[in-house]
């Protein structure tokens, strides 16, 4: 068996070594102090065949039941761009064999045939789809799902969830990513491969024995940071408690520092939108991704992103140019990672209040067709920089969405004074 402190290494020697993003491995031993006590989560999916139920990849850890193993969670950002569908979730656990096997391996390949296709419902949301998906070979024993959540009455179909589980002697990998809605299998075989990519680099440590000793190098830059700069704990302890317009708490996805070193420029002006220039600009500035879960309507979901600035350089902070830029311009070009570009249209500014020092708000529609409206509201306030982000369907629930938004930043700014 490993320790939490060789699953950490584990994790953060795959995520870290030859990937496109950036990865990060949270501390075991905070993550054992948060789940304390906490129990498994009251709405438990209710799976249709019973027994299909074995079937629930875990990528993350949930609840005390989790403590009963060593472990590691990690997350990568597969493009370095801040979105959902860019993150990838790492949850290593390792344990006695068979408590492996009971926890996440517990079917035979005829169950497997049987729930080739099931149904789940968490709560009263509505009722989703969840198929088995056809897996390369990787460790010893392995499965893969994918989870479609329906369209409903006004609202198109929410993304997919693409999860993976493997088994390699004591030790069992759950990985997990969002992706856009698939139309064919092919599609959900190319969002799952970085998902097998990372399991092979898990099990092909474990395979030449090169198991990790050491915990990895964590927390700020060796340069010492001054006071006014937080740290990535401090930034999640800033929305601990803190909800949403559907009153959901905000859950922390990722903490990290930025890459130190002279700062680079940040995103061109001129309505130019990139998102990778504009986070390589903070260099060694603290970081936390967090989200806010929506009511059965996906698109209501709350994306959020703080940063907490380290000495600025002479002239405008990066977050200041950018909200001067989106706050005027009535075409945006967004540049891709990998190179390609898109066009922001229909732009508008909704007039909200978030009570920083700067700040923007913008809505636009990209050239998807769906006609999706994204709203994006960002607020700093001394050297605490919160940008959010949702969707609505149509203009009638845009205003309403920004005044969220808003509200949600200010519940932020509340906490860190004058």
């Amino acid at each position: 068996m490993l320790s939490d402190e060789e699953l950490m290494v584990l994790v953060d020697r795959a995520i870290n070594s030859g990937q496109e993003g950036t990865g990060r491995v949270s501390r075991s031993s905070d993550l054992r102090t948060r789940l304390q006590g906490r129990p498994e989560p009251a709405d438990k999916p209710a799976v249709e065949p019973g027994e299909c139920s074995v079937f629930r990849p875990h990528s993350s850890p949930t609840s005390g039941a989790d403590l009963a193993m060593h472990f590691a969670a990690g997350v990568l950002t597969l493009t370095g761009v801040w979105s959902r569908e860019a993150l990838a979730f790492v949850f290593a656990r390792s344990a006695p064999r068979s408590d492996v096997l009971a926890a996440d391996f517990a079917y035979t390949d005829d169950l497997a045939q049987r729930c080739s296709t099931f149904r789940q419902t968490v709560g009263n949301d509505p009722t989703s789809t969840v198929r088995l998906l056809r897996t390369p070979a990787v460790g010893e024993k392995a499965y893969a799902t994918v989870l479609s959540t329906p369209a409903t009455a006004g609202t198109p179909p929410g993304g997919a969830t693409v999860a993976l589980q493997v088994l390699k002697g004591t030790l069992t990998i759950g990985l997990s990513r969002q992706a856009p809605t698939a139309r064919s299998d092919a599609e959900l075989r190319t969002a799952l491969e970085p998902l097998v990519r990372l399991a092979q680099k898990l099990v092909g440590q474990t395979d030449s024995g090169t198991a990790p000793s050491a915990a990895p190098p964590s927390g700020p830059p060796a340069t010492p940071q001054p006071p006014e700069q937080r740290t990535p704990q401090q930034l999640a302890r800033l929305l601990q408690g803190v909800t949403g317009p559907t009153g959901r708490p905000a859950q922390v996805l990722e903490g990290r520092y930025t890459r130190s070193g002279p700062a680079t420029a940040p995103a061109v002006s001129g309505c130019i939108y990139d998102d990778a220039a504009y986070l390589a600009s903070f260099s060694g500035a603290a970081t936390v991704v967090a989200e806010i879960a929506g009511g059965p309507q996906v698109l209501d979901q709350i994306s959020l992103r703080l940063v907490s600035l380290p000495p600025p350089p002479a002239g405008p902070s990066p977050f200041d140019s950018r909200a001067a830029d989106l706050s005027r311009c009535s075409s945006i070009r967004e540049r891709l990672p990998g190179g390609g570009s898109r066009t922001w249209t229909a732009i508008r500014h909704p007039i909200v209040n978030t009570g920083g020092e700067a700040g923007y708000a913008v809505v636009y529609v990209l050239p998807d067709g769906t006609g999706v409206r994204h709203i994006q509201v960002g607020a700093r306030k001394g050297r605490l920089c919160v940008e959010t982000e949702t969707k609505a369907l149509s203009d009638a629930g845009v205003l309403q969405a920004a005044r969220g938004l808003a509200a949600t930043i200010n519940k932020v700014l509340a906490r860190i004074g004058n």
